[in-house]
């Protein structure tokens, strides 16, 4: 029996860029911090922490990926009460939206990092419209969204501190009222 492959080389800019890996095999453990309910309700800076595997080469980006996915079935029922940072997001959101130089197309966000020294800055922009609960349920994504981040640095070479994370809605302006545009 006679097999024949296809091969297709990409450069790994490429790649990166697309926030993908070369290896799918090869995960790595990230840390999730998860609303949980009615905890995150009364107090917007409680979260549940989750350990998930990425194969995303930019760790912090996967991690990213995995909160806006949401908790499964198990981790609801190991923690009753977990809920999704951000509701009902479809998986390719941000699909057709343009992108910045030096952003990343992450399927349900988009995010540019800006790495100077041992500090980095995030942007993050939602790209698909959703439902707030209000001003906690704003706080509360915030919170999600900057603990995760904070406990992924480690992956993240060389640097030690998070200087700014903007978040953005998909009309650009930024989360949670604070006036102006957040994007790029």
């Amino acid at each position: 029996m006679k097999f024949s492959f296809l091969s297709l080389t990409i450069g790994c800019s490429s790649l990166v860029a697309l926030g993908l890996s070369q290896s799918p095999s090869i995960a790595a453990t990230v840390t999730v911090h998860f609303p949980r309910m009615p905890r995150s309700g009364q107090n917007f800076e409680h979260t549940h922490t989750v350990r998930r595997s990425t194969s995303n080469p930019l760790q912090d980006v996967g991690a990213l990926q995995n909160l806006f996915q949401g908790p499964t079935r198990t981790e609801i029922a190991n923690a009753p009460g977990l809920e999704r940072a951000l509701p009902l997001l479809p998986s390719n959101a941000c699909n057709g939206q343009p992108l910045p130089p030096g952003a990343i197309n992450a399927g349900r966000f988009l995010i540019k990092r800006q790495i100077r020294g041992s500090n980095i800055a995030y942007k993050i922009r939602i790209c698909e419209p959703y439902i707030s609960g209000g001003v906690g349920s704003t706080a509360i994504l915030q919170t999600a969204i900057r603990k995760t981040l904070w406990a992924n640095l480690k992956y993240v070479s060389g640097v030690k501190n998070i200087t700014k994370i903007d978040i953005a809605q998909p009309n650009n302006q930024c989360l949670g009222g604070l006036g102006g545009t957040c994007w790029p």
